[in-house]
């Protein structure tokens, strides 16, 4: 049963993937967009904001990016090792869930205070 732990492990690599090249965008700062980026009604006043607090949270893109690809490695590696550990499936998901939530949370708070 490999295919459950590649399917993640897809998902995983796909999202690291864009995650990463959203944080290198948003250093110099995000266009206005309703697609990326952190969008809230504050934020999304208009332009300038909008790039100002993206750009003061794209190390946090980029850690989530970095987690991301770390926890699809793992889990290729979990499932071609031992393709009946889906305990460690599940341990490698929540894990990295909770880093890419915790980040977010963090960058939420620090996006609104640099537009302050």
């Amino acid at each position: 049963m490999f295919w459950a732990f590649g399917a993640v492990a897809v998902n995983f690599l796909v999202a690291g993937v864009l995650l990463f090249m959203l944080g290198v965008r948003s250093r110099d700062g995000l266009a206005l967009s309703s697609l990326w980026g952190i969008r809230t009604k504050r934020t999304m006043v208009d332009a300038e904001t909008f790039a100002k607090a993206n750009r003061a949270i794209w190390r946090s893109y980029i850690f989530q990016g970095y987690v991301s690809v770390i926890s699809g490695i793992a889990t290729l590696v979990v499932g071609l090792v031992n393709d009946e550990a889906y305990v460690l499936l599940v341990i490698i998901a929540l894990g990295s869930a909770l880093a890419i939530l915790t980040s977010t949370i963090s960058g939420y708070f620090k996006a609104h205070r640099s537009i302050r």
